[in-house]
């Protein structure tokens, strides 16, 4: 349970490039082969993967969160440390990019809504 649409929307976005994880490690060994924990570990913490992640998302809260040189403090306190885990995928460039979308543009988003 969250108390903010922020909250909410950027669990999701952590929640995505947690599971890019897993996808760029095996879509790496894929081309180059098997990979042992520790090799793992220092690819995906120097960004150094055949395969880069950018993320779309659209909360723009969330874009205008993470552009800041000082992350604030959000409502609710435990959520900093999501907040900080995204930003350091974002300056180590693990995830190339996080930009935002129109939600019409979307079409996961539209999947969970009413037809016209």
């Amino acid at each position: 349970v969250t108390r903010s649409t922020f909250t909410s929307e950027a669990l999701a976005c952590v929640a995505a490039v947690d599971h890019s994880i897993t996808i760029a490690v095996a879509l790496h060994e894929i081309v180059s082969g098997p990979l042992s924990i520790s090799e793992t570990k220092r690819l995906v913490e120097e960004a150094k993967l055949t395969f880069k992640i950018e993320g779309f998302i659209d909360a723009m809260s969330l874009i205008k969160a993470l552009a800041v040189t000082n992350i604030k403090v959000p409502q609710e306190k435990s959520f900093m440390l999501n907040l900080l885990w995204l930003a350091e995928h974002l300056r180590t460039g693990f995830l190339r990019s996080l930009s935002w979308c129109d939600t019409r543009d979307m079409v996961a988003d539209g999947l969970t809504k009413g037809f016209d």
